[in-house]
């Protein structure tokens, strides 16, 4: 996807958490949304949460608006999950593929409803 003719997005989506709130502050514009939802190293208060817990404060003060997103998974559940997953002849229905230049057709191919499992996009070849 090519950058906005100015350089900065509107909207960021962080999920890996490993950019500094100054790198995506530069890349946001200047009333963008930023939204972290990974983890990082942290530190021993704060854990993965610092970087988030910072952004929270500092969006009171700027005009852009860094924002979190929260889960909370419980673990036995998805041990359970994996555990179906992980026995012989279980594959995921796949109805189509995109690559990631087509996310937005992706996207409207889901929301059409005529889907038949999952649409997947595909990021490298």
């Amino acid at each position: 996807m090519p950058l906005p003719t100015d350089g900065r997005f509107d909207v960021i989506l962080d999920l890996a958490g490993n950019r500094p709130l100054s790198v995506l502050r530069e890349a946001l514009a200047p009333q963008g949304t930023l939204v972290l939802g990974g983890g990082e190293g942290g530190d021993r208060f704060f854990g993965g949460m610092g970087r988030t817990l910072r952004a929270a404060l500092w969006s009171m003060f700027l005009k852009q608006r860094l924002a979190m997103l929260v889960g909370f998974v419980k673990s036995e559940p998805l041990r359970s999950l994996a555990d179906i997953l992980g026995q012989p002849g279980v594959t995921p229905a796949v109805d189509r593929v995109f690559p990631l230049e087509e996310a937005a057709t992706a996207m409207r191919t889901l929301v059409s409803g005529q889907v038949r499992g999952k649409v997947v996009l595909r990021v490298a070849a």
